[in-house]
């Protein structure tokens, strides 16, 4: 793993505000899908049960470059500082929520080599909605204004051909109505592997 400096790992740190307690056992929660999807929407209801540090990467990306232009320097900066700061937290047992595209087995591999490195579960919520859903979601986040993200329909049609669905065990969202119950399932897995007396 690549090693950001210490400027950019302390910025997205000191970023993230007050940290949840450690856990005994704690986890790493990757939520995978192209924009517009629902990720910050899941997250946001996932902690609301289980508390986590939220990283996700369109925040932390404006936290390191005030005005983004998706280059591929611009992007090995970011991810960098981000997988760097994601082994310094799983270590001191603080469970986070990756809040990324993470849209092929390339972008993943290093997600999981950082939990088992930190001798952590990993859990992947794979969510892939139909399009005209998802041209929904943009257009309404667009109008509202309220989105850290700068991705639009052009560039969900950019991203769609190198999406890869997860090929090992994940949970699957493929529908709006899917939601609300892989949430409560997840919810149910994670706070049943964080009680126990030996993580595993």
């Amino acid at each position: 793993m690549l090693l950001a400096s210490e400027n950019d790992t302390g910025l997205l740190l000191s970023s993230l505000g007050k940290l949840p307690p450690p856990e005994k056992c704690p986890f790493l929660l990757i939520l995978v899908g192209l924009p517009g999807t629902g990720k910050s929407t899941f997250a946001k209801h996932f902690v609301e049960h289980i508390p986590a540090v939220v990283l996700e990467s369109d925040a932390l990306r404006k936290t390191l470059v005030t005005q983004p232009v998706y280059t591929d320097t611009e992007h090995t900066r970011v991810f960098t500082a981000v997988h760097t700061l994601m082994a310094k937290l799983l270590k001191q047992k603080v469970s986070l929520v990756l809040d990324a595209t993470s849209l092929t087995a390339k972008d993943r591999e290093p997600l999981y080599k950082i939990a088992s490195g930190a001798g952590v579960r990993n859990f992947v919520v794979e969510i892939d909605l139909p399009p005209e859903i998802i041209k929904k979601h943009l257009n309404e986040r667009i109008q509202q204004g309220t989105s850290r993200s700068d991705a639009d329909w052009e560039i969900y049609l950019q991203l769609r051909p190198k999406f890869e669905p997860v090929s090992g065990k994940c949970y699957r969202i493929k529908s709006e109505s899917d939601f609300q119950p892989v949430l409560e399932y997840l919810i149910k897995d994670v706070k049943n592997y964080i009680s126990q007396e030996e993580c595993r």
